[in-house]
């Protein structure tokens, strides 16, 4: 193949592939993401190592054919892997609108009408032939670079979360609305829906409410989009008002508090009704209304429950109160405002009817800046989409709002239908329903689960600003990404002589034997700069392994070496044979001379003799043990010589001495064994003198622990 591509040989047939896919999968890079056990299964197919990585965009569609196929014998790529892999990530393959294209492509490879679509196998034409027209959105599910890339996991811990709230039965519906307060407390689910369209729920979450309050933001948010915030908060502030949510109050200007209370609520359904296309009637309005909540949701299911209606206009005295109010203090845009039409219309909009599913996706909307992540359509600017988002942090949960902006720091506004929808923005959104109300009116689960959720994960906005280290955990991160992080960190600590930095990564629980694509680990780096401080940390401190091999076989210890840093090479000597003695049983330095003592001098008679060299007392006696266990000895401290010799200079300085028995040597090297540990532990350095029962003298083991001459 020419032209910088090359590709992927498949029982005889050629496949264009994208230039660096091969060497960017087999790298451990990000592109691949969760997918690189399968790439790396291409790979050995007959992936070509490319040399021109920008062609990757349009050659894409190679590699995930090669990842889909029915086998590694076979030229076909199997539907069912193909819409595994996808549905892994949380994207629903055949109700997502984006894949729509790529679904009814499909369906016209079927053998038969009927024929479920995971029973299809494409060859590469075929193949290429589906995914044409969605190969960025399938590009980007197979690279893995969605906002949560470890769905699975995240999904795992939001059921852990539902689960343990499940019995939680605190609170009571809302009573004012009987249709409301005849709803089962058990109740419970839970949606949400990310920013790239990953999908998930549990529990009742198909079950259909009233949106009530969480109408709110919406209406507002249409409200500024068709006229901008100058016009809008001409009639409403943007306070907390510290009332109730249906309190009979004004703020300074004689306005509404804010859009999430009923004043600013009812304020907004006249601004809707009277100032945003004045041309259509009542009608026409609330269908306008209702297909902006609908594009909103991407087009999931969108209700209206006139039941609720009626109710909430036969109770609706302190709403009225609340208007008549708000018009005699002129609050009003100008014109014949009817108070009736205004107040039904609130009540139409707190009175349309959905589910967790579609209600997750209004909020995943509002995530998103105003485009909804499943149609990827724009319906609200961003810079609109950020007025809402203020006033739901501040406002939304009625008198509960400062409270929870200080514990759980995110948007949300709250229904009396037991609705929560809370927004992360730019990650995703999630709706709850639990009708239980505490005593402000808001779900008691909801609440709850919004609270120990900033308590795992790091959403809270106003702490994950700070930077501050903290043991929460970013679920935007993919792992391999957090791995090279840290692999990078403890690299270059080490290699820049930062023992601090090593010292903060160990205290975090970092593996501190992490090692990069070519084996070199934090140990390896130290040694090659010869950072000692560093090297004694990682040894003695972190127990890294001693002597782990990069590519190219090399060890700390030969980096040291090569590099001639002498004192690095002695340390990481020592530590390999203070390890290799204490695998063999020998634990420490007074082990190690209890134990020359003990077999050695007390029971000579067990051990095979030999003369000791000439001249250092033709009266005393070595065994072979002791030999080699006095070098053990001399190893493990480090400034002894490998072999041990007995310290005859010593001896004759003394003048020389008498043959001893066998009960009087041992009592007197176990008395100088027990005066060189007294003074080995108050720091002395000096050898050690015992004087014999005639007078003479005996060298006893030294801190060191070298050898005993009596």
């Amino acid at each position: 193949m020419e032209g910088g591509t090359t590709g992927i040989t498949i029982n005889h047939l050629d496949v264009p592939l994208a230039d660096g896919i091969r060497s960017r999968a087999e790298s451990g890079g990000s592109d691949i993401g969760g997918i690189r056990s399968r790439t790396r299964s291409a790979g050995r197919m007959g992936i070509r190592a490319p040399a021109d990585w920008d062609r990757q965009s349009t050659k894409f569609e190679a590699m995930i054919f090669a990842i889909c196929l029915v086998d590694e014998n076979s030229n076909k790529a199997s539907a069912r892997k193909f819409i595994e892999e996808i549905e892994r990530t949380g994207i629903r393959f055949e109700t997502d609108v984006r894949l729509a294209p790529c679904v009814s492509r499909l369906k016209k490879y079927r053998s038969r009408k009927n024929a479920p679509l995971e029973s299809v196998n494409l060859d590469f034409e075929q193949f290429k032939h589906v995914i044409m027209g969605n190969l960025p959105l399938v590009t980007k599910i197979f690279r893995n670079d969605l906002v949560i890339p470890e769905f699975e996991t995240f999904c795992q811990n939001v059921t852990s979360l539902y689960d343990k709230l499940k019995t939680n039965f605190d609170g009571e519906p809302a009573s004012y609305i009987p249709q409301l307060a005849r709803v089962p407390k058990e109740k419970w689910g839970i949606s949400l829906v990310t920013v790239d369209g990953q999908r998930f729920s549990i529990g009742d979450v198909h079950d259909k409410f009233t949106v009530q309050s969480t109408s709110k933001p919406i209406t507002y948010a249409l409200s500024l989009e068709e006229l901008g915030a100058g016009v809008v908060h001409k009639y409403q502030g943007r306070e907390p008002s510290g009332r109730m949510f249906n309190e009979i109050v004004l703020d300074h200007d004689d306005q509404p508090h804010n859009p999430m209370v009923n004043s600013g609520a009812i304020m907004s359904a006249s601004i809707l009704l009277y100032l945003v296309k004045p041309e259509m009637d009542m009608a026409q309005k609330y269908d306008y209304v209702f297909d902006f909540f609908k594009k909103m949701a991407g087009g999931e299911y969108l209700g209206f429950n006139n039941s609720i209606f009626l109710s909430e206009r036969d109770s609706a005295d302190r709403n009225n109160a609340l208007a008549y109010f708000m018009r005699e203090n002129h609050c009003f845009p100008p014109g014949d405002i009817k108070i009736n039409d205004v107040l039904d219309f609130y009540f139409q909009t707190c009175s349309l009817e959905m589910t967790c599913e579609s209600a997750s996706v209004i909020a995943a909307t509002l995530a998103n800046g105003g485009v909804c992540p499943t149609t990827d359509k724009r319906l609200v600017q961003a810079e609109r989409i950020k007025h809402v988002l203020s006033l739901m942090l501040s406002c939304g949960l009625y008198n509960y709002s400062g409270e929870f902006a200080f514990k759980v720091g995110l948007p949300a506004k709250s229904g009396v239908s037991g609705t929560i929808m809370l927004v992360i923005p730019n990650v995703m959104g999630i709706e709850f329903y639990s009708p239980p109300l505490d005593e402000m009116g808001n779900s008691v689960r909801g609440v709850q689960f919004c609270e120990e959720f900033v308590h795992l994960y790091n959403f809270h906005k106003v702490a994950g600003d700070l930077g501050e280290e903290s043991d929460l955990i970013d679920p935007t991160n993919n792992k391999y990404e957090v791995a090279s992080q840290l692999i990078i960190h403890l690299l270059m600590a080490a290699s820049a002589g930062d023992e601090t930095a090593l010292k903060g990564a160990y205290q975090q629980g970092v593996d501190m034997n992490l090692g990069d694509y070519d084996g070199r680990t934090a140990l390896h780096l130290a040694a090659a700069e010869g950072h000692v401080r560093c090297v004694k940390f990682l040894l003695d401190t972190c127990g890294v392994k001693h002597d782990p091999k990069d590519r190219w076989g090399q060890t700390p210890l030969t980096e040291a070496i090569q590099f001639k840093h002498t004192k690095v090479a002695a340390m990481i000597k020592r530590t390999a044979k203070a390890r290799e003695f204490k695998n063999k049983g020998l634990k420490d330095n007074d082990a190690i001379w209890r134990r020359i003592v003990e077999r050695n001098l007390i029971n000579p008679k067990d051990k095979k003799k030999k003369k000791t060299p000439k001249g250092v007392g033709q009266y005393s006696d070595l065994s072979e043990d002791e030999d080699e266990d006095d070098e053990a000895s001399g190893t493990e401290d480090g400034s002894r010589r490998e072999s041990e010799e007995w310290n005859g200079d010593k001896e004759r300085e003394n003048g020389g001495g008498r043959v001893m028995g066998e009960d009087e040597a041992a009592r007197v090297i176990q008395a100088g064994f027990k005066n060189a540990l007294k003074r080995r532990n108050t720091g002395s350095s000096l050898d050690t003198v015992v004087p014999n029962g005639n007078g003479n003298t005996a060298a006893a083991m030294n801190e060191n622990g070298n050898g005993v001459v009596v």
